[in-house]
């Protein structure tokens, strides 16, 4: 059980104090989490740097790791 695969990209290759900066981050991991119970926590940003499209892409991600825990526990 773990993580299988996982990569990260970062797009400055400097950050300054202040500056910003965009992470991805995939990870790839087949977990049987109905014979090994597992805490999940799902952290989601509501400030309002998240309004528009960044808030409705934080929707749908939201919707979609919670049908891909569905689906693995057969709606267990």
């Amino acid at each position: 059980m773990g993580i299988s695969n996982a990569n990260k990209e970062r797009s400055a290759s400097r950050i300054d104090c202040g500056g910003s900066f965009k992470i991805k981050l995939s990870l790839t991991a087949e977990p049987n989490i109905v014979t090994n119970p597992t805490d999940i926590v799902l952290l989601l940003d509501r400030s309002r740097s998240m309004a528009g499209s960044p808030l409705a892409n934080l929707k749908k991600g939201a919707e979609t790791f919670i049908d891909i825990l569905d689906e693995a526990t057969d709606g267990a």
